[in-house]
């Protein structure tokens, strides 16, 4: 009996010939879901990798509050006021450093902040970091006491808690067009070369579709593959390189063991 969508597909990982001979097995729509498919894949490490994370470099998104989280008076502040259930008991409002655009504080309204280029105000309730015109305003989490332990890990802590799901779409969206471009590229460039090979009596490829298809059958044992160690290790080069050069090794064994012709493959499995 004849496989159906999606078996059809998965059925031709099970060898580099069946990567050949299943090669008209999907139709164009098919072929489209299975790509979206196998770019859901590679994709799915990234959310499970920010989602374990505690904390990130904020250098990476605000380089200067960062810097500006070190100020020795603003952390002596914040050691030796009273907190409690998640709230300081600062009392008075007062500027610790405003120079340059950079405005450090405690009890500074918004409006003050938003003025600054950059700025870290503690508040009783909350703080404040600006950066690159972006300012957070982020409620104390208990879990990540700021009296406690290093106060600008805490406070890391704290605004990556906070953030962790835009940082996790953002990091989607850059992470899915750099894989999204490196697919295509994979599926086209080899799609074309067999296509352009069809003119040659020794392969058997009949159309672009049928090109398409090959490209497709070796690029899911390489995208699963790269999915694998990207949930094990997640690391973007690595996830790449192994992608492609998955993909590209898949099709080099693809054409030793059928060299693209039925007549080939009929006669070896005889």
């Amino acid at each position: 009996m004849k496989d159906t969508f999606p078996a059809n597909y998965f059925a031709a990982w099970v060898s580099p010939v069946k990567m050949f001979t299943n090669r008209k097995s999907m139709k164009w729509w098919q072929i489209i879901l299975t790509f979206v498919f196998l770019f859901a894949l590679i994709l799915t490490p990234v959310p499970l990798f920010y989602q374990q994370k505690t904390t990130v470099d904020l250098a990476e998104y605000m380089p200067t509050a960062k810097k500006m989280l070190n100020n020795a008076e603003l952390q002596k502040a914040a050691r030796e006021s009273s907190y409690s259930k998640g709230e300081y008991s600062f009392g008075k409002s007062r500027v610790i450093e405003n120079e340059n655009g950079r405005l450090t504080g405690i009890n500074l309204s918004g409006k003050q902040v938003d003025k600054a280029r950059s700025a870290v105000v503690m508040c009783d309730r909350y703080f404040y970091l600006r950066d690159r015109k972006v300012t957070y305003k982020i409620f104390y989490n208990d879990d990540f006491a700021p009296n406690k332990g290093n106060l600008r890990e805490q406070l890391v802590r704290t605004w990556y808690q906070r953030n962790k799901a835009a940082i996790a779409f953002s990091m989607m969206m850059l992470v899915g067009s750099m894989f999204l471009m490196t697919d295509l590229l994979i599926v086209f460039v080899g799609s074309l070369f067999l296509w352009l090979a069809r003119k040659s009596p020794m392969i058997t490829i009949g159309n672009f579709r049928e090109a398409v298809n090959v490209m497709m059958n070796v690029l899911g044992p390489a995208s699963l593959l790269a999915f694998v160690l990207g949930t094990l290790h997640f690391d973007l080069s690595l996830m790449t390189a192994v992608q492609s050069a998955g993909a590209i090794i898949l099709l080099v064994v693809v054409y030793a063991k059928t060299h693209f012709n039925d007549y080939y493959v009929e006669k070896n499995s005889r």
